[in-house]
Order: structure tokens, then C-alpha cells, then sequence
């Protein structure tokens, strides 16, 4: 049974706690996935890294969740040879966020991150990498040097913004249709 000096004291503590959930939001942060924190209730305007589970904040904050998992992307590029020939390509590679530079990443670029860097990088260095070839040199080219050397720019630049970007496979779709089939390059090659 309770006294009667502790019944106050009970219901000033209820008090206290609901009047502090109140001013608090539930935010659930799904497994293989990370939260930036924008503390924007207090004077402390640095972002914090949340780990995956239910976490509770002021209403005030704000949570930007990214999933941390590796991604795949797969694209088509069309770009032309030296010589002016359309070459078909197809590229794949993967990609996820370096935690330690998550913060930076979110400030500078966002959530769309493979949308403004990455996909235009490939893109670009891809297509410089293509038109630098006539067709017939293309056709002894090999691939696999040239997977390797365009991977190594795009991860240069990527960890720099704090992207880990590997997996940088190349296949060539099709050669323009004076290239006799049977060219090694006209198999899907990758490295």
C-alpha cells in the first residue's frame, strides 16, 4: 500500500514522463539501414549517425534514413566509337555509403546520391573511355583493361564523397553490323 508521501511524488513523476513522451516522435530505422539526426531543438546543430532499431526524438529533429546495403545498378549506355559507329554497352556495378563519411555525403548530396554522382560518372566515363576507339580497334580491345581502368577513376572520385563502389562489369550489346559476329567483342564480355 502506498503512503501518502509517495502518491505525490508518484503522480509528479507521471506528470514528468508524460509531458516528455509527449514532445517526443517514435521513428523506427529498419535493420541494414542508418539515420542522420538533425538535433534542431537544441543549440547543438551537429548530425548524428542513428543505428537501426525504434528510437524517440524531439519533434522538432529530423531523421533522413539511408539503407546501408549494397546496391546494384544496371545501365545501357549508347555512345559512339571514334570512327562514329554506335556501340551498345551495358554496365553494371554496385554501391552503398561508407558510414564513416555519411554525414558528409547527406550535407553535400543526399539520399539520391547514385542519381547525381555515380550514374553520371559511369556515364561520362564510360563514353570518354568508348569514343577514344575506332570500331576495329574496339574489336581487339580488351575488355576486362578496360573495365578496370574506368573502375579505377569512378573509385577514386566515389571515395572522395564517400561512396563504396566496386563490381564494375562492361559487356558490349552489340557492334555496328559491318563487324563480322564472330569478333571477340561482340560476346558479352565481362570482368
Amino acid at each position: 500500500m502506498m503512503s501518502l508521501k509517495t502518491k505525490p511524488i508518484l503522480i509528479i513523476l507521471s506528470i514528468i514522463l508524460f509531458l516528455g513522451c509527449e514532445k517526443k516522435t517514435k521513428v523506427v530505422i529498419p535493420v541494414l539501414s542508418k539515420g542522420i539526426l538533425t538535433n534542431k531543438s537544441t543549440q547543438n546543430t551537429q548530425d548524428t549517425i542513428l543505428n537501426s532499431g525504434i528510437h524517440f526524438i524531439s519533434k522538432q529533429d529530423s531523421i533522413v534514413i539511408y539503407n546501408v546495403r549494397l546496391h546494384d545498378e544496371l545501365l545501357e549506355i549508347n555512345t559512339f566509337s571514334k570512327d562514329s559507329q554506335l556501340i551498345n554497352l551495358k554496365v553494371e556495378y554496385i554501391y552503398t555509403p561508407q558510414i564513416s563519411k555519411l554525414i558528409s555525403l547527406h550535407k553535400e548530396v543526399g539520399v539520391n546520391y547514385n542519381d547525381f554522382i555515380l550514374k553520371p560518372l559511369v556515364i561520362a566515363k564510360t563514353k570518354d573511355y568508348i569514343k577514344r576507339f575506332n570500331t576495329n580497334e574496339l574489336i581487339v580491345l580488351d575488355i576486362t583493361s578496360f573495365s578496370t581502368s574506368i573502375s579505377k577513376e569512378i573509385d577514386s572520385i566515389a571515395d572522395k564523397k564517400g561512396i563504396y563502389f566496386d563490381l564494375f562489369k562492361v559487356s558490349i550489346l552489340n557492334l555496328p553490323s559491318n563487324i563480322p559476329p564472330h569478333c571477340p567483342l561482340s560476346e558479352a564480355v565481362q570482368v
